[in-house]
């Protein structure tokens, strides 16, 4: 049975850290921030020299067909979520046609001419958290998917804080979310377009 976030947050217990990103806990089961900071920055890493197709707008991945790392299609793109602040899109949503779809990261993510290709094998992704596709998520919520991904990225967030919806970026299936501290549009892949002047 599928993990349904709804105000709460995941199991920090479970570990499906497939990178094996070494963290401490305090003893009060908190992880150290210079600790979530190296797990963010080891985490972006895997981006490094792979060759992603760029786009100008997050709107523009709905829709798009989505694959695991280990090469399984996951159907196509239905939430698109993206940091107050930011530009990079930070987590997806799928499969589309899903009433409760899967969320996931874009961390080592890469954008290719056959879609999105994710940094998650198929069974981490089909056993993690689902999401009510209509719903922002509040930063403790995105915490719990990250936690699931990588533990100990983010923990111990607040389950009510929501970004204000502004603007088109809220409607239909892109909303934004709190920042996630230490997360940047550095640390994500650059699917979308910063520079106004660039082409692709």
């Amino acid at each position: 049975m599928h993990r349904h976030i709804s105000n709460r947050l995941a199991d920090p217990r479970r570990s499906n850290d497939a990178a094996g990103v070494p963290f401490r806990r305090r003893h009060s089961g908190c992880v150290d921030r210079s600790d979530q900071l190296r797990i963010v920055r080891s985490i972006a890493l895997a981006t490094i020299g792979k060759v992603t197709m760029q786009i100008r707008s997050a709107r523009r991945l709905l829709g798009t067909p989505v694959r695991s790392s280990d090469g399984r299609p996951l159907g196509r793109v239905g939430v698109v979520y993206i940091p107050e602040g930011r530009v990079q899109p930070l987590l997806i949503a799928l499969p589309a046609e899903r009433s409760a779809p899967w969320v996931v990261p874009l961390f080592g993510a890469r954008l290719d001419e056959d879609g999105l290709v994710l940094a998650y094998r198929a069974d981490l992704i089909t056993a993690g958290p689902t999401v009510d596709a209509e719903i922002p998520l509040s930063l403790g919520e995105v915490g719990a998917v990250l936690t699931h991904y990588r533990p100990g990225i983010a923990m111990g967030f607040p389950v009510t804080r929501r970004a204000p919806e502004v603007g088109d970026v809220g409607a239909g299936l892109v909303h934004r979310i709190p920042p996630v501290p230490g997360v940047e549009d550095d640390d994500l892949p650059p699917i979308v377009i910063i520079n106004p002047g660039a082409t692709g």
